[in-house]
């Protein structure tokens, strides 16, 4: 209970929606967090995956170093953005493993203009990089110290996207935290190419080329269903101040999804300061620590039975 009302009370702190009518919106203000305790309780590994259809994953695994045994651990993904690649993870690695959680970070195939996995952004579109995720969980779910039952995903950006269009497609994904997730890239996309019009064989999309497949997996797809479908909890943080994905999107994700929950901060883009990173992470922490909490209630109540 107590794990609870600490949530409870962080959320009011950061800024949090509740998906509920009637909810008042609460913004920080500027306030500088700093993390003070700068733990290194954690090791890392690389750990390749290769996919089923050829594809090679270049990705690390960190682990706590300390790990009971006969104890699976809790495993979150950390899904890229667009353009981008594992590096973007590392903080959050580093930050839950030292808190005992098992993570994983990768590079998309095709993923970005710095991916290790091989391709090039011409190979690459969001139903083949939920593909590469299937793929990912799948193979990390035989690790026997990952807890196959407590898997979450977090999604950055397209990574985002990704991550709730597989979650709507598997049972296994326990929660999803998003951060400025975009669920209206096929509107980016339609903004530049309106219906009747040709799109090219390779096109620039926010500053790098992809291929006309890419606009092509986007119109196949109604995001507003996928995340109807959906009746997991989600938490979305999004800054005010983006300019690449209006944080209007995040907003009528909660009239969308089952349980979900939005954290806003005043000032913040499409990428969040050192500051107010920590301070998600701490929010992110929380969040989790309570999906935990309901799990081990859950392994009492059938330990009674």
């Amino acid at each position: 209970m107590k794990k609870i009302i600490k949530y409870l009370l962080l959320l009011c702190m950061s800024g949090i929606l509740a998906a509920a009518s009637g909810h008042q919106v609460y913004h920080p203000h500027g306030t500088v967090y700093r993390q003070s305790d700068q733990l290194v309780n954690h090791q890392v590994a690389n750990h390749p995956i290769e996919t089923s259809y050829g594809h090679h994953i270049w990705g690390r695994l960190y682990k706590p170093r300390q790990i009971k045994p006969k104890q699976g651990l809790p495993l979150i993904i950390y899904v890229h953005g667009y353009g981008s690649s594992y590096r973007s993870g590392v903080p959050y690695a580093q930050y839950f493993a030292d808190r005992g959680y098992a993570v994983y970070t990768f590079d998309f195939f095709g993923g970005g203009p710095r991916t290790k996995s091989g391709g090039t952004m011409l190979d690459m579109t969001v139903k083949n990089e939920a593909d590469d995720l299937g793929e990912i969980i799948n193979q990390l779910k035989l690790d026997p110290q990952i807890d196959a039952d407590r898997i979450y995903l977090l999604g950055s950006s397209q990574g985002g996207f990704v991550s709730t269009l597989v979650a709507s497609e598997r049972d296994d994904i326990k929660s999803l935290l998003l951060i400025y997730p975009a669920f209206v890239l096929g509107n980016l996309v339609e903004d530049l190419y309106p219906e009747g019009q040709e799109i090219p064989e390779t096109f620039k999309f926010l500053g790098l080329e992809v291929s006309d497949d890419y606009a092509l997996a986007l119109s196949q797809i109604d995001m507003e269903q996928v995340m109807a479908s959906l009746t997991i909890p989600v938490l979305i943080f999004h800054g005010d101040h983006d300019q690449i994905i209006p944080i209007a999107s995040s907003y009528h994700a909660l009239d969308l999804f089952g349980q979900s929950q939005l954290v806003t901060y005043q000032g913040q883009g499409h990428g969040f300061d050192q500051a107010t990173r920590s301070k998600a992470m701490e929010v992110m922490e929380e969040f989790l620590n309570y999906q935990e909490e309901k799990k081990e209630e859950l392994d009492e109540f059938r330990d009674v039975r």
